[in-house]
């Protein structure tokens, strides 16, 4: 399956992944066990998706200033298509001296190509924080940069991409560019 996608990337925009197999249930897992490879070897946005999918509202983006979640605001801005739904960009996470100037850069962004934004900074635990911002927002769609940590130091730190794609509800959007 992932040799098959990697030799198509140039020809797709976007990648739709199921974000549980067929053996799941049987498994216990949460997460289907293609998810992580597969969205870390392609260089293409991934919509991973449960059960069901419908068209969203708006969307949240999982923001932290860096290259990949710059990249995720740069790729939504540039979709006009897009345009309709509102856009929240949340930050979470320690509080550093740079938080608002990141904000305000996507929020610039984004409004410059007609979308609505709201901006918002969680202190706290991005993986407790992004999920209760959905919750509170009726979040239907979530945008976020992927796998910046190599696989070896995410085998010691954990993989924050895989913790809130386990905890989002709603279908999201990988960007690992």
């Amino acid at each position: 399956l992932l040799e098959t996608l990697d030799e198509q990337q140039q020809d797709v925009a976007l990648y739709v992944l199921g974000r549980r197999g067929k053996s799941a249930d049987q498994s216990q897992r949460d997460l289907g066990r293609h998810v992580e490879s597969i969205s870390r070897k392609i260089r293409r946005p991934i919509l991973t998706v449960a059960h069901t999918f419908a068209e969203p509202k708006n969307v949240l983006v999982a923001y932290d200033g860096k290259r990949m979640t710059r990249k995720c605001v740069s790729l939504l801005a540039g979709n006009a298509a897009l345009t309709d739904l509102p856009v929240h960009v949340v930050m979470s996470g320690k509080q550093n001296g740079e938080a608002d100037k990141h904000l305000e850069w996507a929020s610039s962004t984004l409004a410059k190509s007609g979308f609505e934004v709201e901006t918002a900074y969680l202190p706290g635990d991005p993986e407790q924080q992004i999920p209760q911002a959905i919750a509170d927002r009726e979040i239907d769609m979530l945008v976020m940069g992927a796998y910046s940590r190599s696989p070896l130091k995410s085998l010691f730190l954990g993989s924050k991409t895989n913790e809130l794609l386990r905890a989002s509800k709603v279908p999201t959007v990988t960007v690992h560019l």
